[in-house]
């Protein structure tokens, strides 16, 4: 027996499906999700007061939009792009003590990755930029080996920022100039029947989702960063519906 009265208490996340029926991915973490649903409207009015007479309704839209925690598929799904695992330059910036003419790096650079040597002056102000030479005759040069960067002998004892690449395994997320994929999405949820208290399984059901091209991420060192997923609940010619909510009985 279906459920007279019910109530969406619990979102567990969604779990996106390719048009061939692979798997797409899934958002496990976010805090919420809403469906927008609009249509235009045409009136016919008049007589007394110019009331309305008939209205039509067209131009039927449904959206979906929720905040989620990052994640591999989430930025699957924002890019439209598969992931790239392999070897990649990251970029460092560093302020080092010199031990004598000696700078120590934490890490070894990478093998033709940027590398920039700066000595500060007494205030943590950057001075003229060394570049790679001879640094045993030239007060502008340095050399390194490894992680050993070498100064001239005016710089000893110095501090020095040193900004420069080194080369690690990691996961490359493109974003591409491109249209986004469409994706079959179910928003899994719990439901508590209001007269038993029990909780039941709740979904939605999109079975054409083409997310934003247009969207935001960033950084902040106030909150953790969380990131918004929205887009369009495309119409099923088969059922002429964009979404379906179904409530286990």
């Amino acid at each position: 027996m279906a459920m007279e009265n019910f109530q969406i208490v619990e979102l567990l996340g969604l779990v996106l499906h390719n048009p061939n029926g692979t798997l797409a991915g899934t958002i496990d973490y976010m805090d919420g999700l809403t469906i927008d649903n609009s249509s235009s409207k045409q009136e016919l009015r008049s007589g007394p007061g110019n009331s309305v007479l008939y209205s039509v309704s067209s131009e039927f839209q449904s959206s979906l939009s929720g905040d989620c925690v990052m994640s591999t598929d989430l930025f699957k799904v924002l890019t439209s792009t598969q992931p790239v695992e392999g070897s990649h330059k990251f970029m460092l910036n560093e302020i080092i003590q010199a031990s004598g003419t000696t700078v120590v790096l934490p890490e070894v650079p990478a093998a033709g990755g940027k590398i920039h040597v700066f000595p500060l002056d007494g205030v943590g102000k950057r001075l003229g930029e060394l570049k790679v030479g001879t640094p045993t005759s030239n007060e502008a040069d340095y050399s390194i080996q490894t992680k050993n960067i070498t100064v001239h002998s005016k710089m000893s004892g110095k501090k020095f920022k040193v900004i420069y690449e080194v080369e690690k395994e990691g996961t490359r997320f493109r974003k591409e100039a491109k249209d986004s994929s469409i994706y079959r999405v179910v928003g899994m949820a719990k439901a508590v029947d209001l007269a038993t208290k029990e909780k039941k399984i709740g979904q939605f059901i999109i079975p054409s989702f083409k997310p934003e091209v247009a969207f935001s991420i960033g950084t902040s060192n106030g909150e953790m960063t969380k990131a918004a997923i929205a887009g369009e609940c495309l119409l099923d010619p088969s059922t002429n519906s964009s979404w379906d909510f179904i409530a286990e009985a």
